[in-house]
Protein backbone atom coordinates (compact mmCIF):
# COMPACT_ATOMS: atom_id res chain seq x y z
CA UNK A 1 0.00 0.00 0.00
CA UNK A 2 1.24 3.47 -0.85
CA UNK A 3 2.08 5.87 1.96
CA UNK A 4 -0.38 8.81 1.96
CA UNK A 5 2.49 11.33 1.92
CA UNK A 6 3.60 9.89 -1.45
CA UNK A 7 0.22 10.18 -3.16
CA UNK A 8 -0.03 13.05 -5.62
CA UNK A 9 -3.41 14.63 -4.83
CA UNK A 10 -3.82 16.53 -8.10
CA UNK A 11 -6.38 15.47 -10.70
CA UNK A 12 -4.14 16.41 -13.60
CA UNK A 13 -0.38 16.05 -13.75
CA UNK A 14 2.44 16.59 -16.19
CA UNK A 15 4.10 13.49 -17.61
CA UNK A 16 7.69 13.02 -18.81
CA UNK A 17 6.76 14.27 -22.32
CA UNK A 18 5.36 17.53 -20.85
CA UNK A 19 1.77 16.52 -21.63
CA UNK A 20 -0.99 17.14 -19.13
CA UNK A 21 -2.55 13.78 -18.26
CA UNK A 22 -5.17 12.40 -15.89
CA UNK A 23 -3.69 11.29 -12.57
CA UNK A 24 -4.71 7.62 -12.31
CA UNK A 25 -3.18 7.22 -8.85
CA UNK A 26 -6.20 8.77 -7.14
CA UNK A 27 -8.73 8.44 -9.98
CA UNK A 28 -10.69 5.55 -8.49
CA UNK A 29 -11.20 7.12 -5.07
CA UNK A 30 -12.13 10.50 -6.56
CA UNK A 31 -15.05 8.96 -8.42
CA UNK A 32 -16.60 7.18 -5.44
CA UNK A 33 -18.52 9.78 -3.46
CA UNK A 34 -19.56 7.35 -0.71
CA UNK A 35 -16.68 6.21 1.52
CA UNK A 36 -18.73 3.31 2.92
CA UNK A 37 -19.36 2.13 -0.63
CA UNK A 38 -15.65 2.39 -1.39
CA UNK A 39 -14.88 0.19 1.63
CA UNK A 40 -17.54 -2.31 0.53
CA UNK A 41 -16.14 -2.45 -2.99
CA UNK A 42 -12.66 -3.18 -1.62
CA UNK A 43 -13.97 -5.76 0.85
CA UNK A 44 -16.16 -7.58 -1.67
CA UNK A 45 -13.33 -7.46 -4.21
CA UNK A 46 -11.15 -9.41 -1.77
CA UNK A 47 -13.86 -12.10 -1.50
CA UNK A 48 -14.71 -12.28 -5.21
CA UNK A 49 -13.05 -15.28 -6.88
CA UNK A 50 -13.28 -13.82 -10.40
CA UNK A 51 -11.65 -10.57 -9.28
CA UNK A 52 -8.96 -12.42 -7.35
CA UNK A 53 -8.17 -14.51 -10.43
CA UNK A 54 -7.84 -11.32 -12.49
CA UNK A 55 -5.58 -9.76 -9.84
CA UNK A 56 -3.35 -12.86 -9.73
CA UNK A 57 -2.94 -12.69 -13.50
CA UNK A 58 -2.97 -8.90 -13.82
CA UNK A 59 0.05 -8.98 -16.13
CA UNK A 60 -1.97 -11.04 -18.64
CA UNK A 61 -4.95 -8.67 -18.49
CA UNK A 62 -3.92 -5.44 -20.22
CA UNK A 63 -7.32 -3.81 -19.66
CA UNK A 64 -7.22 -4.28 -15.89
CA UNK A 65 -5.24 -2.25 -13.40
CA UNK A 66 -5.18 -1.86 -9.61
CA UNK A 67 -5.46 1.73 -8.38
CA UNK A 68 -5.58 2.42 -4.63
CA UNK A 69 -6.59 -1.18 -3.91
CA UNK A 70 -9.48 -0.92 -6.39
CA UNK A 71 -9.58 -3.07 -9.52
CA UNK A 72 -10.27 -1.03 -12.65
CA UNK A 73 -11.18 -2.13 -16.16
CA UNK A 74 -10.26 0.42 -18.83
CA UNK A 75 -10.21 3.14 -16.13
CA UNK A 76 -13.66 2.14 -14.84
CA UNK A 77 -14.11 0.72 -11.34
CA UNK A 78 -14.81 -3.01 -11.48
CA UNK A 79 -17.76 -3.90 -9.24
CA UNK A 80 -18.34 -7.39 -7.89
CA UNK A 81 -21.84 -8.85 -8.01
CA UNK A 82 -22.52 -8.18 -4.33
CA UNK A 83 -22.16 -4.37 -4.65
CA UNK A 84 -24.02 -3.87 -7.92
CA UNK A 85 -27.55 -3.63 -6.54
CA UNK A 86 -26.56 -1.01 -3.98
CA UNK A 87 -24.83 1.12 -6.63
CA UNK A 88 -27.80 0.89 -8.99
CA UNK A 89 -30.26 1.71 -6.20
CA UNK A 90 -28.14 4.66 -5.02
CA UNK A 91 -28.07 6.13 -8.51
CA UNK A 92 -31.75 5.44 -9.17
CA UNK A 93 -32.95 6.90 -5.87
CA UNK A 94 -30.49 9.80 -5.58
CA UNK A 95 -32.00 13.15 -4.58
CA UNK A 96 -30.54 14.90 -7.62
CA UNK A 97 -31.64 12.43 -10.30
CA UNK A 98 -34.56 10.77 -8.58
CA UNK A 99 -36.05 7.75 -10.40
CA UNK A 100 -34.72 8.38 -13.88
CA UNK A 101 -35.18 5.95 -16.76
CA UNK A 102 -32.90 2.96 -17.17
CA UNK A 103 -31.06 4.56 -20.12
CA UNK A 104 -30.11 7.60 -18.06
CA UNK A 105 -29.02 5.46 -15.11
CA UNK A 106 -26.94 3.23 -17.40
CA UNK A 107 -25.26 6.28 -18.90
CA UNK A 108 -24.41 7.75 -15.47
CA UNK A 109 -23.20 4.48 -13.91
CA UNK A 110 -21.13 3.49 -16.96
CA UNK A 111 -19.08 6.70 -16.63
CA UNK A 112 -17.58 5.39 -13.39
CA UNK A 113 -18.24 1.67 -12.95
CA UNK A 114 -17.87 -1.49 -14.99
CA UNK A 115 -19.66 -4.78 -14.49
CA UNK A 116 -20.93 -7.41 -16.86
CA UNK A 117 -24.62 -7.44 -17.87
CA UNK A 118 -25.01 -3.87 -16.59
CA UNK A 119 -28.01 -2.99 -18.79
CA UNK A 120 -30.01 -6.09 -17.79
CA UNK A 121 -29.34 -5.64 -14.07
CA UNK A 122 -30.27 -1.95 -14.12
CA UNK A 123 -33.46 -2.59 -16.09
CA UNK A 124 -34.46 -5.41 -13.70
CA UNK A 125 -34.03 -3.22 -10.61
CA UNK A 126 -35.88 -0.26 -12.14
CA UNK A 127 -38.70 -2.54 -13.33
CA UNK A 128 -39.21 -3.66 -9.69
CA UNK A 129 -39.07 -0.13 -8.21
CA UNK A 130 -42.37 0.55 -6.40
CA UNK A 131 -42.20 4.32 -6.87
CA UNK A 132 -41.65 3.93 -10.62
CA UNK A 133 -44.45 1.37 -10.92
CA UNK A 134 -46.94 3.65 -9.15
CA UNK A 135 -46.02 6.85 -11.00
CA UNK A 136 -45.63 5.37 -14.46
CA UNK A 137 -48.00 7.02 -16.92
CA UNK A 138 -49.44 3.66 -18.03
CA UNK A 139 -50.86 3.19 -14.51
CA UNK A 140 -53.06 6.27 -14.76
CA UNK A 141 -56.59 6.19 -16.08
CA UNK A 142 -56.99 7.51 -19.61
CA UNK A 143 -58.56 10.91 -19.95
CA UNK A 144 -61.98 10.92 -21.50
CA UNK A 145 -63.16 13.26 -24.18
CA UNK A 146 -64.68 16.45 -22.88
CA UNK A 147 -68.44 16.52 -22.85
CA UNK A 148 -70.22 19.70 -23.77
CA UNK A 149 -72.19 21.34 -21.03
CA UNK A 150 -75.84 21.92 -21.51
CA UNK A 151 -76.70 25.58 -21.86
CA UNK A 152 -79.88 27.10 -20.60
CA UNK A 153 -82.12 29.27 -22.73
CA UNK A 154 -82.61 31.73 -19.89
CA UNK A 155 -80.31 34.65 -20.29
Amino acid sequence: MTDKSQINQTILQQNQNDFIVYNKQNAATLRIYNRDLEKQIKLKLAKNSVAQNIIKNIADNANFEIINEILTFQDLIYVSARCRQEIISDYHKSMIHEHQSSNKIIERISRIYYFSKMRKQIEDIIRKCNVCIQTKHSQHRFYELLKSLSTSDHA
